[in-house]
């Protein structure tokens, strides 16, 4: 359950940063909540030491002969480092983001906290199918992230 309130917690922060730039355009407030969001995921991540190992197991999909494994995520010994580093490097892309000018834009921080969460649930797969799955939606959403980045670039 760890692993999904860190992931939740970076998925929920990407949605509020959609929705205030939605509702409030010229908000200035949303660099912070960002921050804020991504601050509180790292701090998840290492909380995750207090009852290693973490197991999430969703239920086997239908019908049975053609998904074996289910969708299986694991945080143990090996897998916390590399979402230490996920999440760190997501609170680092956000805390250096007003120091750049091309990246002011809150849907390009939404996008990098929707691609750490996936980080997150990546580094975290314990079967081939669950990284298969991850990397798709992984794949998705830099695909989105990229094409609304291009289509805000032609708009300026």
């Amino acid at each position: 359950m760890l692993i999904l309130i860190s992931c939740l917690l970076l998925f929920v922060t990407a949605l509020i940063l959609l929705g205030l730039s939605v509702a409030q355009p010229n908000a200035r407030y949303t660099w912070l909540a960002a921050i804020g969001g991504a601050m509180l995921a790292l701090a998840s991540v290492f909380i995750w030491l207090a009852q290693m190992p973490v197991d999430l197991v969703f239920p086997a999909w239908q019908p049975l002969a053609l998904f074996q494994n289910p969708i299986l995520f694991r945080a143990d010994a090996v897998s916390w480092p590399y979402a230490i580093s996920v999440a760190g490097i997501t609170l680092t892309i956000l805390l250096t983001a007003v120091a750049r000018p091309n990246s002011t834009s809150s849907y390009a921080w939404a996008g990098v906290l929707a691609l750490g969460g996936l980080g997150i649930l990546a580094v975290t797969a314990n079967n081939p199918f669950t990284l298969l799955l991850i990397w798709s939606a992984l794949d998705l959403s830099e695909l989105i992230t990229q094409l609304r980045s291009v289509d805000g670039s032609k708009n300026k």
